[in-house]
Formats: C-alpha cells, structure tokens, sequence
C-alpha cells in the first residue's frame, strides 16, 4: 500500500476516517493524503463574484483546517513510526475530485465517513460516498464516528471478517484482508446461503442441517484453494437473509473490519449489491468496499 486519500468534511465521521486511515498508513509506511472539496453554493444563486469569494474564502480555511489536523495525527501516531502526511483542498465537485485525484495519484486506497450529518458536510453518505464506492478504482473503507472503538491500534487488523459469494469480488477480498491483517491473526469468512426460516417445520431441520454440511464443505474448499500464508483463514456460513447474518454476527463478534463487493453476485442469486448499502450503513466495525471498477482495471 503506496498511498491513501481521505476524504474530510466537517463530520466526527470524517476525523475518525483520518484517524483510522493515519495508523494504517503508519503501519504500511504509506503516503496520507487529507483531501477536501469545496464545491460552490450553486442552490443559493449568489452573484459570480460572491461566488468566488465564498470558495476563495473556504479554500482557505480548509487549508488551515486540514493543516491542524495534519499537526495532530503526526502527534498522534508517533509512535507508530513515521511517514509522510499531504494536505489538499480544490474547488470542484466532491465526487469527482475524489475520484479524479485517487487516479491522478495512483491511490491505494480510499477512505471518507459514512455519515456527514453536518448540514454543511460535502460528504453525506448516500451521495458522495455511494458514488465513490460504486465508481472507485480502488478500495474504499467507509467509517463512521461510532466504530473508533473497534479500530486496530497498530493499525493492523486483528479480526477481519469476510463476506464470501464465490464471485469474482471474493478471492481479491480475501487476499486484501490478509494484506490488511496482523500477522498469526485468522480472517473470517462468511457465506450466506438462502435458507428458510423455518426449521421447525417436520422434516425440513434435517434438510437445512444437510445444506449447511455442503456450503461449509464447499467454503472449506475455497479457504484452502488460497493458500494464504502466514494469516491463518477460518470460514463459517450461515443460513437466511445476508445483511441480516452478516450484521448480526459483526454485532456479536470482535470483527474489527467487513470487506465485502460493492456488486457481488453468485451464480443466480443477488448476494452483495442492495445488501452492501445496508451493510455499509448498520455495520458496528468500518466497511471496505471492493468496487466493480477496481476488478475491471486488472
């Protein structure tokens, strides 16, 4: 990992994106980026001239701003080692400055908060972040302000867990997992299969119990096909809904990242495309999304 690129507004959701972003640069000696966007206040109508010097004005205290920030994550991960930290504001708009800098930039990976709830937050999920998740050519961690208690200290993870289809999207999943992953640490996987809530019904326990056997053969099978040394894989699958299973057991667990495609599918079944905006938005631990984009660029 070369480089990442945060995304920051004026959310708690953004400065916990940084602060996670900065230990995992640290850990990877990566190049950290603190990027905003100042887009113009079309919706007001201002004259041009007002216009200008509202960006102008803006540009500014975002430097400063973003040069604060600078000042207190070097404080912050100081003994984490050191590397190298860049601020960058332009006038442009949010979604695609991201995008077009993380090309530009040859960016590793990408990282904003969930939930801009600030009413002048450039980064409201469901917009800015959707988008970037969906059109990114790289990784995008989503994290909001309320998963900080989950974040790795070392900046490398201790209990990843991912969500397994058989998709083109799982194998480099799991890969970036263990990329991500401390050493001696096991990844989880999880499949969802579809199973009815039903298992009280007669006969139909013995049915779910057999289909359960065979998915677990079949993700044991996948594990071992990957031979990824020296993080150690375990799988479990489970039956019923899939943002239902997967948020739930990351409730349960000490999962301290989700991985998951942006629009996974198995051979006939929709797996992670409506379910990866549902998990994104409930999950307990932050969200890293593997786009259709970044497989398609090889």
């Amino acid at each position: 990992m070369d480089q990442i690129l945060v995304a920051m507004d004026r959310s708690p959701h953004s400065r916990a994106a940084a602060r996670l972003a900065a230990t995992i640069a640290a850990a990877h000696g990566a190049r950290l980026v603190l990027y905003h966007a100042v887009s113009a206040l079309e919706h007001l109508m201002l004259s041009k001239s007002l216009e200008q010097i509202y960006v102008l004005d803006s540009c500014a205290e975002w430097g400063d701003r973003l040069d604060e920030m600078k000042a207190n994550i070097v404080a912050e991960t100081a003994s984490l080692g050191t590397f190298e930290i860049e601020t960058l504001v332009e006038a442009t708009n949010a979604t695609n400055g991201i995008l077009r800098n993380s090309r530009i930039q040859k960016t590793s990976m990408i990282v904003l908060g969930g939930h801009g709830t600030d009413a002048e937050s450039s980064f409201p999920f469901g917009s800015v972040s959707a988008r970037v998740a969906r059109d990114a050519n790289v990784p995008v961690l989503i994290v909001r302000g309320d998963h900080s208690r989950r974040f790795p200290a070392s900046g490398l993870f201790a209990n990843p867990m991912v969500a397994v289809d058989y998709s083109r999207f799982s194998e480099p999943a799991v890969r970036l997992a263990a990329s991500l992953t401390a050493k001696s640490r096991q990844i989880e996987l999880i499949h969802v299969y579809f199973a009815p809530d039903l298992e009280k019904e007669d006969g139909l326990a013995d049915a779910l119990a057999s289909a359960r056997a065979r998915e677990l053969e079949r993700l044991q099978s996948f594990s071992a096909s990957l031979d990824i040394a020296p993080v150690a894989v375990r799988g479990r699958v489970e039956g019923g809904r899939i943002a239902r299973q997967l948020l739930k057991y990351v409730d349960e667990s000490a999962t301290d990242i989700v991985i998951i495609g942006a629009h996974g599918r198995s051979e006939d079944i929709a797996i992670l495309g409506t379910a990866a905006d549902r998990i994104i938005r409930r999950s307990a631990a932050p969200v890293l999304v593997l786009p259709d984009a970044m497989l398609d660029a090889g």
